[in-house]
């Protein structure tokens, strides 16, 4: 069963921008729209190209069938992922995020973390690539990951990168 979820988010007393979350998985928890709502609502004010524009994000969490098949056909890369990004910003669509929910508690689950946290870091992880962000040098590294840590402690998370 798919479902849908859909949350405004406001500045001034207008809405600036739009997140459309679509579940495509079994197992999910009840919870999971909320979890991404905050995650958003934490991560878009400290983002520059969602303050320029109202804007609107698609999420979609799927299964591993389908994320593997996003990534061998967006990325060309044939496994499955726990997260992928695609940036966009063309007429107020900012882009999209597919999260891969088996792969995704697997990963909370070995890393001792809550899945509540786990998912709102990969949110926010994928915000800010949405907004330009990106790790392939260790400069860029160490500045997304100091944004990420630095927002997931406002929902109360500790820093993601150490594991232990």
């Amino acid at each position: 069963m798919v479902t849908h979820s859909h949350f405004r988010f406001s500045h001034g007393g207008h809405v600036v921008g739009r997140v459309s979350l679509q579940v495509a998985c079994a197992g999910t928890p009840s919870a999971l729209p909320a979890w991404v709502r905050g995650a958003v609502a934490v991560a878009w004010p400290a983002l520059k190209p969602f303050q320029n524009t109202p804007w609107h994000v698609g999420v979609q969490m799927t299964n591993a069938a389908a994320a593997q098949a996003a990534n061998v056909q967006f990325r060309s890369k044939d496994y499955v992922p726990d997260v992928l990004s695609f940036p966009l910003w063309e007429g107020g669509y900012a882009g999209d995020i597919l999260l891969c929910w088996p792969t995704l508690k697997a990963a909370a689950q070995a890393q001792g973390k809550p899945l509540k946290a786990h998912v709102q870091h990969l949110v926010i992880h994928s915000l800010l690539h949405v907004a330009g962000y990106d790790h392939q040098t260790p400069t860029q590294a160490r500045s997304m990951e100091a944004l990420e840590t630095k927002l997931l402690a406002v929902l109360g998370w500790p820093d993601p990168y150490i594991i232990g």
